[in-house]
């Protein structure tokens, strides 16, 4: 009976550490640091990441699995980088541009981290404007900028290569003028359920994205001002032998100058669609193959040498 009530007392204690460990991490993740003027938001839940990733492990147990480079470099990340990861991590976008994201992390060992960027990553560290505590480092393509003294790193993330240091150079300067991830609207976190979340919140639109070794679960839901006070939606008639239909009635040509901008290396030709699209399209899978019948028109000549119209008809 002792060794059992002994083992109850563990089970207990374990647990008991357990809960609080997870609400300590839960808290420090909280005060986070975002911009107050921020537009939309982006929560990357690390500890349910991790949880599933293991539980993913467990399931394997017993069974073969190679293991990838990049597992160890993300073990790498965790134990030699020298930042402090927080149960979720936050990267902001700011109104003026809203296809670039900062991210603020706390650093516990600023060598390490060094090490980890010159080693782990291959990218060169150089100081900044002479500053011996300063530092920042690019990714391959400039696309993401890490600029960093002892205690604070700014992530920057664009679509568009970096080209200056100042945004994170100011927020860096003046970290003090933050504001906690905690003073956010309440509100916004209630629809932020999934390991990754994005939220918009002057419009309220979100995205939450769960992720497991076999699927993606994206749910969320988004506003687009049009200026059309058009609601009707229109859905053709279903076929007979139609297996599955999806279908979409969007504001398809503002979607499209959207992307244009967003992706401008796609040279997306939208000043010669937009004219001819509009708000809706459908994908359907049938069991029976589909065919297309065209009038083909052509002329031949009569005895008195004039034209005549010959229509044909072509299945495809």
């Amino acid at each position: 009976k002792k060794i059992l009530l002994y083992i109850l007392v563990l089970i207990g204690a374990l647990l008991s550490i357990g809960i609080g460990f997870y609400y300590y991490r839960k808290y420090a993740a909280e005060q986070s640091k975002v911009d107050p003027s921020l537009s939309t938001v982006i929560r990357i839940n690390i500890d349910n990441i991790i949880l599933d990733k293991v539980q993913e492990a467990l399931w394997k147990r017993g069974k073969s699995t190679t293991k990838k480079k990049s597992d160890n470099l993300i073990q790498d990340f965790f134990w030699e980088g020298g930042l402090h990861i927080p149960s979720a991590l936050f990267a902001y976008s700011l109104p003026a541009d809203p296809f670039t994201y900062y991210s603020v992390i706390d650093i516990d060992n600023s060598t390490k981290w060094k090490n980890f960027l010159q080693n782990k990553l291959e990218l060169p560290v150089q100081e900044v404007q002479g500053n011996k505590d300063l530092w920042v480092a690019y990714s391959k393509d400039s696309r993401i900028q890490l600029l960093f003294n002892k205690e604070k790193l700014i992530i920057q993330v664009s679509k568009e290569k970096i080209l200056s240091q100042e945004t994170s150079l100011n927020t860096l300067t003046n970290i003090g003028d933050l504001k906690s991830v905690k003073d956010l609207p309440a509100a916004a976190w209630d629809k932020a359920t999934a390991d990754i979340a994005f939220l918009s919140l002057k419009e309220e639109n979100f995205v939450n994205i769960d992720m497991d070794e076999q699927s993606i679960t994206i749910k969320g839901a988004w506003s687009i001002n049009t200026g059309s006070k058009d609601t009707s939606t229109y859905v053709r008639p279903s076929a007979k032998d139609q297996v599955a239909i999806l279908w979409t009635s969007l504001p398809l040509g503002p979607m499209l100058t959207a992307a244009a901008q967003v992706f401008p290396s796609f040279k997306l030709p939208i000043d010669s669609v937009d004219k001819h699209v509009g708000n809706y399209l459908d994908i359907r899978l049938r069991k029976s193959p589909v065919f297309q019948t065209d009038t083909v028109i052509a002329y031949s000549y009569d005895d008195n040498f004039e034209p005549i119209e010959v229509k044909e008809l072509q299945k495809t």
